[in-house]
């Protein structure tokens, strides 16, 4: 079993190529030690949107761990 824990939700400002401001939120994760962060719109942004979102990138970067790819 994998330890997840979501921490700190930062709004976040970028200028699109056009050179449009445009407003994000980054909520950050952890898998195990490892950081991640995630992209969220902040139009209809909730806590509950935010865990759901979360969950499903944490559970696809699980599934990926330990596996070995031959090319």
């Amino acid at each position: 079993m994998v330890d997840i824990r979501i921490g700190q939700t930062r709004s976040r400002t970028r200028i699109t190529p056009e050179g449009e401001f445009e407003e994000y939120y980054e909520v950050e994760f952890f898998v195990g030690d490892a950081r991640h962060k995630l992209e969220v719109s902040p139009i209809g942004f909730t806590a509950k949107k935010a865990e759901e979102l979360v969950k499903a990138r944490a559970t696809e970067l699980i599934a990926l761990q330990g596996k070995k790819v031959t090319l």
